[in-house]
């Protein structure tokens, strides 16, 4: 009788957290954020824990973009904002052409625009973290934003804040 009443329990547990990934909630994750920290220290970064535990936030005094990672669809999604300006809520047309262009020098970065004309980069890595991947997903966000920088730079800046 107690086997049986633990194994639905289980099974209410398994369901539970089925429908929390299917709904892309994230559990914290404490263990990866120190994980993530210890090493993106390494590469110059400064991390706190964000959200409740849901995402981890990534700083740099380098030239790169701070940038947010947070658990998602199997992997880890790396995403930096920048504000847009007014200009570039007045140009969204032209805005949109200068991002098409950063997507077509990138390697691992997408570029977008929010709906509030926003500036979004985002890279995605599969799987769990995983030391040398990650490493090189983070070196590939960045030679892509020094490629958009190298040839756009003075073009992005009447557009973000």
């Amino acid at each position: 009788m107690f086997d049986r009443k633990l194994k639905g329990l289980l099974m209410v547990l398994i369901m539970l957290a089925a429908c929390f990934s299917i709904k892309g909630i994230s559990t914290a994750n404490p263990a990866l954020w120190n994980q993530i920290t210890n090493h993106m220290s390494y590469l110059g970064y400064r991390c706190v824990v964000k959200d409740e535990g849901r995402r981890l936030y990534c700083a740099t005094q380098k030239h790169y973009p701070n940038f947010s990672i947070k658990e998602q669809s199997g992997g880890l999604l790396l995403v930096s904002y920048w504000t847009g300006s007014e200009f570039a809520k007045q140009n969204r047309a032209a805005f949109l052409n200068l991002v098409n262009s950063f997507n077509l020098l990138s390697i691992a970065t997408r570029y977008y625009i929010d709906r509030d004309s926003d500036l979004a980069l985002e890279v995605w890595v599969a799987g769990g973290y995983e030391k040398e991947s990650f490493t090189s997903a983070v070196e590939n966000f960045n030679r892509d934003w020094d490629r958009v920088q190298t040839k756009f730079g003075q073009a992005i800046l009447k557009y973000i804040r």
